[in-house]
């Protein structure tokens, strides 16, 4: 029973990790992306790396949003937490909405590596081509809060190291919910195992 009960625990927890990590992310690139690797996605060379967060996009609506925008293009499920990841203690170049809009109609072109654009339509992203025509690119519903903890350092292009003390993810929560129910399972049948003894030898001494 105990080994059964475990079981479907764990079960329940890899059905909510599943739940947990269900965002779309696009990734789009100038060169066709075969058999892409998220886990090689920095592996720059002459490339830049771009971010594009939408704020009013949902993982469902941002594909067909900016259909016309993509040239080889394909999609990961994964959550905000991993951008988030992938992205800590890197510098880059950060434009809030506003500042993607100037940047993509300036002339100005700056020479980091990793940008994060807050954009709102396809000319934003156009723009943005137009000047790093070298790109691999994620475009995802994610807030600004998903992935820095202090957007002020980000603004003053600081490294970014979540310094922050955050609340305890959604995974750490369930496990915390696991253990807890694993110590009360294992508490109730051994209260209830030495009951059972107890009962079933009085119906014994009473039949002798």
């Amino acid at each position: 029973m105990f080994r059964n009960v475990f079981v479907l625990l764990l079960a329940f927890f890899c059905f909510l990790k599943h739940l947990i990590h269900c965002d779309t992310i696009i990734v789009d690139s100038n060169d066709a992306i075969d058999n892409f690797d998220k886990e090689t996605v920095l592996n720059l060379d002459d490339k830049v790396f771009n971010i594009f967060l939408d704020k009013t996009a949902t993982s469902k609506t941002i594909i067909n949003k900016y259909q016309n925008v993509l040239k080889y293009s394909t999609t990961i499920n994964e959550s905000c937490g991993y951008v988030k990841d992938l992205i800590k203690g890197r510098n880059l170049k950060y434009f809030d909405e506003l500042e993607t809009k100037k940047y993509a109609n300036s002339n100005d072109i700056y020479t980091f590596s990793i940008y994060v654009y807050t954009a709102a339509n396809n000319d934003d992203i156009n723009g943005i081509y137009k000047k790093h025509p070298n790109y691999i690119s994620y475009l995802t519903a994610c807030k600004e809060g998903d992935i820095f903890d202090n957007l002020n350092d980000v603004k003053q292009n600081k490294n970014v190291y979540h310094t922050n003390p955050t609340i305890l993810s959604q995974e750490m929560i369930i496990i915390l919910m696991i253990f807890f129910l694993f110590i009360g399972f294992y508490a109730l049948i051994n209260i209830s195992t030495p009951r059972m003894f107890e009962e079933r030898q009085l119906m014994i001494n009473k039949e002798h």
